[in-house]
């Protein structure tokens, strides 16, 4: 990056705030991808659960279809 800056250049006391502000970001970039993973699990999961009702619907009729268990 050409405006970069070397961590090691700052002051020691503003170091520790730039390692405190990049532990922060990481732990949010790290929720954010957790986020990411169970977006994608719920839609596999309500994918599977339309396909069973699907399953049900077509063997047992409307009318005997469990909507909420």
């Amino acid at each position: 990056m050409e405006n970069s800056i070397d961590i090691k250049d700052l002051p020691v006391k503003q170091q520790i705030y730039v390692r405190e502000y990049q532990r922060i970001l990481h732990g949010l970039a790290d929720i954010q991808l957790g986020i990411e993973n169970l977006s994608d699990r719920a839609k596999e999961l309500t994918k599977e659960l339309n396909e069973l009702r699907a399953k049900e619907k077509e063997e047992f009729g409307d009318d005997n279809v469990l909507d909420k268990v």
